[in-house]
């Protein structure tokens, strides 16, 4: 059975955060730390709409030519 997606999940681990940017476990908890998170025991998770402010924040427009 496949995991949900990331989307449908209430909050997001760090093992999402390594799949979604291809990225290593201590560059996914550097990720995470600059979101508001909460911590259980050894566990990060920060809310989705946390992360996809996040996103929409850091995104950069493309621009040819550059």
């Amino acid at each position: 059975m496949e995991s949900p997606s990331w989307k449908d999940k209430d909050y997001i681990g760090t093992a999402d955060i390594m799949k979604i940017f291809s990225v290593s476990r201590p560059t996914a908890i550097t990720v995470m730390r600059k979101m508001p998170y909460i911590k259980i025991g050894k566990a990060l998770r920060v809310s989705r709409p946390a992360f996809e402010k996040y996103l929409k924040d850091n995104e950069r427009a493309c621009r040819r030519g550059v």
